[in-house]
């Protein structure tokens, strides 16, 4: 019985050692030793206890709480993550700067105006060609670097699939070596080493996904789970992998992981995982639809605009930069990247030797009477054009219209285009390309700014067009929701601010939350150096006290035998 006891106060002060030891060490969790009372023995008529030993060393652990701190941290992991490239995109879109998109933009109008007081001038329709070439560039410029944020979170999803298998696998093989250990040992006992390591394993892979941990009756082994799939079974990891599907709104791949044999996509609700996914697909991404919608509504405003306008000189020649899918279907449903509706255009040909301008008309039909032949058709549109005196129209082999002027002498513009056909063409218009990636300006403007379309009244230096122009940014569009040019984009980045500071928000809250979570956990496995050092006194003392019961026990045989 003493030397039984001598063995729990000795394994007791090792104990409190190794908690001291590890005081300061992460996702260590507090050891005890669990102290057993023996079996009671028979002396005579009387009953007598005969000590106590060690029924193991076990971990200060509250299952529940864990669970509640991987939750959390998944949790605060995930909105982190979403906030951290909010920032990005904040700083990215610079708009406090005097680089952004929103000054760009309204240098690009205010240099309209500057036409508005030199008609006459061509430096000054050089200027706004610029300002418009700015304006695209800045615009390509932000939806390359956005689409390099994409492409860098799809490469941060292929390390996370390499972290989830690291993960994993060190889960599955602390699982066998714990199992073994604990097996062959008394129930109270615990691989407490061994489940340390694993307990800091699982922490990391809460911070990649959501997890949920069940232990394994009797076996000291755990079962890791994400949603539904089960990642860690045991001593058996399933692995995930890395796959591309297409982006329904962009021309580029998303990475996802899926999981091994099932080939199902990893669930991820929450953790680093979970951040990354709406990252990519909702706030960059979502942020470059947006702005692509954006540049797409710029282009179609300005040019349906800019279209019925005349420069201070005359086309020779002019090619349609829009093909359509079909020469013989109606012009609204051949293709055409913008809308085209009923109304009318006005074609002008002017002889530059008399000065002389006349003016045809051409109605644009695209509203099915009952008779399908009536409908505006590029073939249709282009044999109207050969009926007017001066000009000839052909379509090429990319369905794309041509029109030429049938002497040196002729010159053409355009007027008064109530349909958008000409924008939706790319004829006599401003800016090229359907969205932020691809727009751009005209060459007919880059190689010649006088046919900068200011003038309303016909070819010359009338700057009627020019008003409506640069009166653009105040001017309220139904197609931008009642919105100006300007207040939509605001909006935009207003959107993006808003949501950036509530992710913010969120965020802090988790790291709140977890922090408090993990205050608990500290009070229940962290290790308090006043409470092992009053331990570490009491089985110092109690070492003791056996010690000189031994010694009694001693002098009392020594007394016997000596009789």
């Amino acid at each position: 019985m003493a030397g039984r006891a001598l063995n729990v106060s000795s394994l007791g002060i090792q104990v409190v050692g190794q908690n001291l030891a590890n005081a300061d060490s992460p996702h260590y969790v507090r050891e005890q030793v669990v102290i057993n009372t023996n079996g009671t023995l028979r002396s005579g008529p009387h009953a007598l206890g005969s000590g106590s030993h060690v029924g193991g060393v076990v971990q200060m652990l509250d299952t529940f709480l864990e669970q509640r701190l991987n939750s959390a941290q998944s949790d605060g992991v995930n909105w982190a993550t979403q906030s951290r490239f909010y920032m990005q995109l904040e700083t990215l879109l610079g708009e406090l700067s005097d680089v952004d998109i929103s000054t760009t933009l309204s240098d690009f109008f205010n240099s309209i105006g500057d036409v508005l007081n030199h008609p006459e001038g061509v430096a000054y329709r050089q200027m706004t060609v610029s300002e418009g070439q700015r304006l695209a560039n800045e615009l390509n410029t932000v939806s390359t670097r956005l689409l390099e944020m994409r492409l860098s979170i799809n490469r941060n999803v292929e390390t996370v699939a390499d972290q989830i298998n690291r993960l994993t696998e060190e889960i599955a093989s602390l699982n066998r070596s714990i199992c073994e250990i604990e097996a062959a040992r008394s129930p109270a006992t615990q691989a407490v080493g061994l489940r340390d390591q694993r307990l800091r394993a699982v922490s990391e892979l809460s911070q990649l996904i959501n997890i949920k941990v069940t232990e394994c009756d009797n076996t000291g082994m755990i079962n890791v789970s994400s949603g539904s799939d089960l990642l860690v079974m045991g001593n058996i990891a399933r692995p995930v992998y890395v796959d591309y599907v297409q982006d329904p709104y962009d021309q580029m791949s998303l990475a996802v992981i899926r999981i091994t044999g099932t080939n199902n996509i990893l669930g991820a609700t929450s953790g680093e995982l979970a951040g990354l996914y709406v990252a990519r697909d909702e706030i960059i991404g979502g942020y470059m639809r947006e702005l692509d919608q954006f540049a797409f509504l710029l282009i179609d405003e300005f040019n349906r605009m800019f279209a019925g306008g005349q420069g201070m000189t005359g086309f020779s020649e002019l090619t349609s930069l829009a093909a359509v899918s079909s020469t013989t279907a109606p012009l609204n449903q051949a293709g055409l990247p913008f809308h085209v509706q009923n109304g009318s255009l006005k074609i002008l040909v002017e002889n530059t030797e008399t000065g002389i301008a006349e003016t045809h008309e051409i109605l644009i039909p695209l509203l099915n009477s009952g008779n399908p032949e009536s409908l505006m058709t590029l073939e249709r549109f282009a044999a109207e054009l050969n009926s007017i005196p001066g000009i000839n129209a052909t379509i090429n082999s990319f369905n794309q219209l041509e029109i030429e002027a049938e002497s040196s002498l002729t010159r053409f513009a355009f007027a008064d285009d109530t349909s958008g056909l000409l924008a939706a063409l790319g004829m006599n218009t401003f800016f090229t390309g359907t969205d932020a990636r691809t727009i751009g300006i005209n060459d007919v403007l880059v190689r010649d700014p006088g046919k900068f379309a200011a003038s309303r009244n016909g070819i010359g230096y009338d700057t009627g067009n020019a008003v409506s122009l640069a009166a653009m940014p105040e001017t309220k569009s139904r197609n931008l929701g009642g919105m100006t040019i300007t207040e939509y984009y605001r909006n935009m980045n207003n959107r993006v601010s808003n949501e950036s500071a509530r992710t913010q928000a969120i965020a802090k809250g988790n790291i709140a939350y977890f922090t408090s979570l993990a205050a608990q956990r500290a009070a229940i496995s962290g290790v308090n150096l006043d409470e092992e050092s009053i331990n570490m006194m009491i089985f110092q003392r109690s070492y003791q006290a056996t010690a000189r019961y031994i010694t009694t026990l001693n002098s009392m045989l020594d007394s016997l035998l000596t009789m």
